[in-house]
């Protein structure tokens, strides 16, 4: 058996690479792939494992993206097999990233005018190695007996249309497979989310 789409700490993923090589053997599959969501940061490590774990470990990236399909023309592309040194790829990652830190203080912004007093420092410690998403803002909440769930944090805060959301920016879709097809990548058939 197989996984391949999987996400660690370095992005909205609940455990560290190391954690899904050992689960996934645990688990008896033969193959995974780490695709966090607009990072490559931990693919080293996660190769690394997968060698010295003797599992077959595949490099990829989740890249969020503009369309023109149904659902409010966003969803999410699969890359895998991509190059994690490849320039262009590296550097849109980093700008995608510098955009999501963006997209949190903004979503602090708001939250503090709510009366809800979270700081950046916070978030980058609930975040820490990993990318800064929404899910790290709702475990804040959660912490601080905001929200009851981190449902219930997204319901009240966070999703489309609640006060503290802010849309993030995204790939042109044409742009994201060309820069995937570019690091040497295979794609995934859109999923629309």
């Amino acid at each position: 058996m197989i996984d391949l789409h999987m996400h660690s700490t370095y992005s909205d993923g609940t455990n560290t690479p190391e954690e899904l090589v050992r689960k996934a053997l645990g688990k008896g599959l033969t193959a995974i792939a780490l695709t966090d969501h607009d990072t490559i940061d931990g693919i080293a490590e996660f190769m690394q494992l997968g060698a010295k774990y003797g599992l077959t470990t595949v490099p990829g990236v989740e890249i969020s993206v503009d369309t023109k399909m149904p659902n409010n023309g966003h969803m999410h592309i699969l890359g895998l097999l991509v190059d994690p040194l490849d320039r262009k790829l590296k550097e849109t990652l980093n700008y995608l990233l510098t955009q999501r830190n963006l997209r949190a203080e903004k979503i602090i912004t708001k939250l503090n005018r709510l009366g809800v007093e979270i700081s950046m420092e916070e978030l980058l410690e609930e975040a820490g190695e990993g990318a800064i998403g929404r899910p790290h803002v709702a475990q804040i909440l959660l912490k601080k007996g905001k929200v009851n769930s981190i449902q219930e944090a997204f319901d009240v805060y966070l999703a489309k249309g609640k006060p503290a959301y802010m849309d993030k920016v995204k790939l042109d879709e044409k742009d994201a497979l060309q820069m995937i097809h570019q690091a040497a990548g295979w794609l995934s058939w859109p999923t629309p989310i």
